[in-house]
C-alpha cells in the first residue's frame, strides 16, 4: 500500500515537471517552478529531491528553452547519423570517403 502512495507522489511530481516544461511565459514558469518545488519539499523520497537538484542547477537553461522553444535537436540528430555511418562502415581511413558518405546520407534523407 505504501508503494502505491509513493507512486502517486512521483507521478504527481512528474506531471508538475511536464507542466513546467510546457510554459511559455516567465510568469507561468515561475508559478510552475514554485508548484514543483512545493511538491518536492512535501515528500521525503530521495528521487524527487535528486530530480529537483538537477533542475535547479539547469534552471536558467530550462527557462530559456521554455520561453524560446529553440533546441539543438537537428544538430544532435546530424551528429548521431554521422556516428552511425562511421560505426556501420567499421571506420573510414579516407576522410573524403567518410565525408562523402555523410553528405550522401543527409541528401537522401532530406529528399524523401
Amino acid at each position: 500500500m505504501a508503494t502505491d502512495d509513493e507512486l502517486a507522489v512521483v507521478w504527481a511530481i512528474k506531471e508538475n515537471t511536464v507542466q513546467l516544461l510546457a510554459t511559455c511565459t516567465s510568469e507561468d514558469f515561475d508559478a510552475e517552478w514554485d508548484r514543483l518545488e512545493t511538491a518536492v519539499r512535501a515528500t521525503d523520497l530521495p528521487e524527487p529531491a535528486a530530480l529537483f537538484k538537477t533542475l535547479r542547477a539547469w534552471k536558467t537553461e530550462i527557462r530559456t528553452g521554455c520561453l524560446t522553444r529553440v533546441t539543438n535537436a537537428r544538430t544532435e540528430a546530424a551528429n548521431q547519423n554521422a556516428k552511425d555511418i562511421k560505426r556501420a562502415g567499421r571506420g573510414y581511413v579516407n576522410h573524403r570517403n567518410y565525408r562523402a558518405r555523410i553528405l550522401l546520407a543527409a541528401t537522401v534523407s532530406n529528399a524523401a
